[in-house]
């Protein structure tokens, strides 16, 4: 992969543009790998992502006998193979990049430590990586988990409930982030015949064995919502085909079909995927609000379609934004600023405004840092859509991340890339 490329945005076009494929959810993919392994091959994976993460977390949880593992940046493979690492006994290390020991992960390993997991941290307190010095099993089935900080920690111990002399009965506490993804969690198992109870803010878990089962994951909701960017920025009856999609799909980012209705996106399930056209143009003066905090991962489409469209806009939930790959409401803020934007950060770096006022493309070509961050990059072409302008993005193998091929797909929508 070259360090950089540059693309180019495409006419305004009217005609049908054809198939955008997309990858297999890597959300999916993680929690059905994971159901694999503690199931013992009982459940089985019919198709696995080629995203980095998902390849990822496959080979961790294939390598049975290393003295370390390393994550790298994956915060999914870190959080879900934590659990599985304790409860499982293995003596070994568990690391990642300087990124990755840089997010918090006492939460979860106080709740393993409670049913009687023992964790040493390597270096920072709170903070990867760790060590894994077996597991002797306390006597505890009820945890309280604050459910501010990850939903993965929650998925983390749910999924090794069933595993577990006598279940799990979790308390969450506190406002819970990205819920969505603790009830794709909960499906998933439960169409493996996982018995799963959720009574308010407590899920049950009762200790049982693990029954045959496939799971056959869906297409990614989360990179369709660049296709939704992408599209509000073309001319009226541009449409694009998504195989793979359902609109009833568990997966908690498919609102983007429902929050790309502001700028006039119409979706509509078709036999095999769901076709998105543009119908009309939106209503320049209409402010956008919502709260990201159940789907934290669309806040990145959503600002950068609000700068492409000069959309005035208030965005909340953001605030765990700072401890992803990137500090990602900074980085897209100083992306933006290139363009004359000024994104206006409040309250702690939970909120976020947009003027409302059209970006400024500079005389001299814009190069666009990707921050490490898959998020980042893939959200920045949604710019490009808006004028037939030029732009370098630099390091755009960071897409491998949840959406190797995007690069690609890009000309399918008139976009050049060289």
């Amino acid at each position: 992969m070259p360090k950089f490329i540059q693309i180019q945005g495409p006419p305004l076009l009217t005609e049908f543009l054809g198939e955008i494929n997309l990858p297999l959810s890597k959300s999916e993919c993680n929690r059905a790998l994971m159901l694999q392994a503690w199931s013992n091959g009982m459940v089985q994976v019919d198709g696995i992502s080629l995203a980095a993460d998902s390849q990822l977390l496959s080979n961790l949880l294939a390598n049975q006998k290393a003295e370390e593992l390393d994550a790298k940046d994956s915060g999914t493979a870190f959080r879900f193979i934590t659990s599985y690492l304790a409860i499982k006994g293995r003596q070994c290390q568990l690391t990642g990049t300087p990124r990755m020991k840089l997010r918090p992960i006492a939460s979860l390993v106080e709740a393993l430590r409670e049913i009687g997991c023992r964790i040493d941290y390597v270096e920072e307190q709170g903070l990867p990586p760790l060590e894994f010095r077996g597991f002797k099993y306390s006597g505890k089935n009820q945890l309280d988990i604050n459910a501010s900080s990850s939903s993965q920690f929650i998925s983390s111990l749910i999924m090794a409930a069933p595993s577990l002399p006598e279940g799990l009965k979790i308390t969450l506490t506190g406002e819970i982030s990205s819920s969505p993804y603790i009830f794709l969690t909960i499906g998933m198992m439960q169409s493996c015949g996982i018995e799963i109870q959720v009574i308010g803010n407590q899920i049950v878990i009762p200790a049982q064995k693990w029954k045959r089962a496939i799971l056959k994951p869906e297409a990614d909701w989360s990179a369709a919502s660049y296709w939704y960017g992408i599209l509000a920025n073309q001319k009226i009856n541009t449409s694009y085909f998504l195989p793979g999609l359902k609109i009833n799909s568990l997966q908690g980012d498919k609102i983007i079909a429902e929050l790309a209705r502001f700028w006039n996106v119409h979706t509509e399930e078709k036999e095999n995927g769901i076709l998105i056209t543009k119908t009309s143009d939106p209503d320049s003066e209409k402010e956008f609000s919502f709260d990201f905090s159940t789907c934290p991962d669309l806040a990145l489409t959503i600002i950068v379609l609000c700068a492409a469209k000069g959309t005035k806009a208030r965005l909340s939930g953001m605030a765990s934004l700072k401890i992803k790959e990137s500090d990602r409401l900074s980085s897209i803020a100083r992306e933006l600023q290139k363009m004359g934007l000024d994104v206006l950060v409040e309250d702690n770096g939970n909120v976020c405004r947009l003027p409302g006022t059209e970006i400024i493309w500079p005389e001299d070509m814009v190069v666009f840092e990707t921050y490490d961050d898959h998020r980042i990059a893939m959200a920045l072409s949604i710019l490009m859509a808006s004028k037939n302008q030029s732009a370098k993005f630099l390091h755009p193998e960071v897409v491998n991340k949840s959406y190797p091929g995007f690069w690609e797909e890009l000309p399918k929508a008139g976009f050049k890339v060289r």
